[in-house]
């Protein structure tokens, strides 16, 4: 800032999101992951958790449980513990529904597990919660970890302005130091096109080269 004396440094106020803002963020990111493997995982999980759910509330309806019993009779009979003798003498259609949501649990465990590896496996660049989630609306994008780019990014994220990485070399010796002070990072040159499937995913930010 240029002051009557000159030029004059202006201290910057911190960046302090809302909860709401917060909670947003974590929910977006959980529910719509930007890396592969995050949405495997998550795929698995969710639909894991909507068949039990189902399953659940359809025996409270169909056997007049009530629901905490229920939902303790499908877990069993989706993880396959052991039978559940109010299936075994129930209705025909019952047991074609619990059938099939058994061998559904079973894909969407097989889908857990599979993305569960992936994501040990994976760079992990992002997150699915927490400080490396890749931000949804007024952050910043930072395209290019060089030595620039790298002190451009980790003032703003002690400032707790959100930020997100672009980089295209995933050897770049910054990248790991990025991920060490929890700057989310995407792989890919930065180009229009690139640039608007991250808008498109992470909504809308402030890009800087």
């Amino acid at each position: 800032m240029e002051g009557s004396d000159g030029p004059a440094l202006v201290p910057i106020e911190p960046y302090v999101p809302t909860r709401g803002h917060w909670l947003l963020t974590n929910l977006g990111s959980i529910l719509n992951p930007f890396e592969l493997s995050a949405r495997i995982l998550m795929a698995g999980l969710l639909g894991f958790l909507f068949i039990l759910l189902l399953d659940a509330t359809v025996l409270a309806i169909a056997l007049d449980e009530p629901l905490v019993d229920a939902f303790y009779s499908a877990t069993k009979t989706i993880v396959t513990v052991g039978p559940n003798p109010l299936i075994d003498d129930g209705p025909s259609w019952l047991k074609v529904f619990s059938a099939l949501a058994m061998l559904a649990g079973l894909g969407f465990t097989a889908i857990f597990t599979a993305g569960t590896v992936n994501r040990l496996l994976d760079r992990r660049l992002t997150a699915i919660a927490g400080r490396r989630t890749i931000p949804r609306r007024d952050h910043v994008v930072v395209v290019g970890l060089g030595q620039v780019g790298l002190r451009l990014s980790v003032p703003l994220r002690e400032l707790d302005v959100p930020v997100l990485a672009v980089e295209h070399d995933p050897e770049n010796h910054n990248v790991k130091r990025a991920k060490e002070y929890g700057i989310p990072i995407v792989l890919g040159r930065g180009g229009s096109r690139f640039r608007s499937d991250v808008c498109a995913s992470a909504a809308r930010g402030r890009s800087q080269r």
